[in-house]
């Protein structure tokens, strides 16, 4: 499904920015906030089950799996009083934010990782931090390597749902 849907979107004038996310190649707009979220910029979720992204903070107000109609009437009730609810959150630590910032780039299938801003914004560089992870995508043919940069290759796009295992277990 996943193939026919690529070859489709594309025969129909839209490109691939995310595994899910595909945008008119001739339009000047498109959506916006994946985009964001992926570079990091701060994202403030407003609604239920939203997600807000500060730095090494992530948080919502309710689980989007698990959140039902009770949860929407409670939800309602509690911005009447206080329009910021979080219920659920998570500070990162150093390793998790940098695992984080890489997957989210790699993610954004057009642009990907640039190693001069990893270098910048972090100190060291991403092809030692990440050298196995970098190793096994490139042995399966899964990046496409340039000089500054790593992007995924068709195969790599395909299989960019495996990317967080493959970040976070070596």
């Amino acid at each position: 499904m996943y193939d026919y849907n690529s070859i489709f979107m594309s025969k129909n004038g839209y490109k691939q920015d995310t595994y899910v996310l595909f945008t008119k190649t001739d339009s000047p707009f498109g959506y916006k906030q994946q985009e964001h979220e992926f570079l990091s910029y701060p994202v403030l979720g407003i609604g239920i089950a939203a997600r807000s992204y500060i730095e090494k903070t992530q948080y919502t107000s309710y689980d989007t799996a698990t959140c039902k109609e009770s949860d929407i009437i409670e939800f309602i009730k509690e911005v009447e009083e206080n329009p910021f609810v979080a219920k659920l959150g998570i500070e990162l630590n150093d390793d998790m934010f940098i695992r984080r910032y890489v997957l989210l780039r790699m993610l954004l299938f057009e642009r990907g990782l640039f190693f001069s801003e990893f270098s910048k914004k972090f100190g060291n560089s991403a092809i030692e931090f990440f050298k196995k992870e970098l190793k096994i995508l490139d042995e399966n043919e899964m990046i496409i390597k340039y000089k500054d940069r790593v992007i995924l290759s068709d195969k790599g796009k395909r299989f960019s749902n495996f990317l967080p295992v493959l970040l976070n277990k070596i």
